[in-house]
């Protein structure tokens, strides 16, 4: 293989990893939405509603009439868990000195209603994480995740 070729399949290589990592973050982006929506629109901002699981069928049912797959009422109480996870979980370290000094990039966060995000681990990722209880343990994976990739 030539260097002229070596080049031009090094930049598609890495292009196409961007395209991946830009596609994965605004697929996370997406679902912490859709979760903030469903928390405070259907619950008006309670963790649970009694109309909640309801309506969140009724979201579910028009989504997938829209979309086809993905929106199942199971995959949006994932989402509203995912919000209710990462809106309100580590606050204490997000201002610790272990996060500023090592992982505020894989921190989500509203500030002044603007969502701040950088999120280099995959979905994935982040359904694992949402198992794990421990707000430290889940820290430690959520870096240890976006180390290893």
């Amino acid at each position: 293989m030539n260097e002229l070729s070596s080049k031009i399949i090094e930049l598609i290589e890495n292009a196409r990893f961007s395209i991946a990592k830009n596609t994965n973050s605004t697929i996370v982006v997406t679902y912490f939405t859709i979760g903030k929506m469903i928390v405070e629109g259907l619950q008006a901002g309670e963790k649970r509603a009694e109309y909640g699981k309801g309506l969140l069928t009724k979201v579910s049912i028009d989504l997938m009439n829209k979309f086809k797959r993905g929106y199942s009422v199971q995959n949006l109480e994932r989402m509203r868990n995912f919000y209710s996870i990462y809106s309100n979980s580590s606050k204490h370290l997000r201002n610790s000195e272990i996060i500023k000094n090592s992982s505020n990039i894989l921190r989500i966060f509203d500030i002044n209603e603007e969502l701040i995000h950088l999120l280099p681990i995959s979905w994935s990722h982040y359904l694992f994480l949402m198992k794990i209880e421990n707000e430290y343990e889940r820290q430690f994976y959520e870096i240890e995740s976006y180390l290893n990739q």
